[in-house]
């Protein structure tokens, strides 16, 4: 895989909705990665692995122990942030 140029992040910004340089360029990365293996998992796909995710007890308990004491996090309302805010920017396929 050819090494990313500051030219292909700040092309591939204009057509991602993340704010720092740092998220675009894993974005792009992970793109790549999928056009490489040939993906074509669309909206449908990852809403359906989501939510085979959010319906497992073990998965939705493993941030707990990274949580600094005192701070909250509900798995099923940030899974349902994922969906409303970043699966629907992808196609429907």
């Amino acid at each position: 895989m050819t090494p990313l140029t500051r030219r292909d992040v700040l092309v591939h910004q204009t057509a991602v909705p993340w704010p720092s340089q740092r998220q675009v360029e894993q974005d792009l990365l992970l793109c790549r990665d999928l056009q490489q293996e040939g993906s074509t998992a669309g909206r449908a796909e990852f809403t359906e692995l989501l939510e085979a995710h959010l319906a497992d007890r073990g998965f939705c308990s493993d941030m707990e122990p990274l949580l600094r004491t005192g701070v909250g996090y509900d798995p099923q309302e940030a899974g349902n942030y994922v969906k409303k805010r970043l699966l629907s920017l992808l196609p429907e396929r």
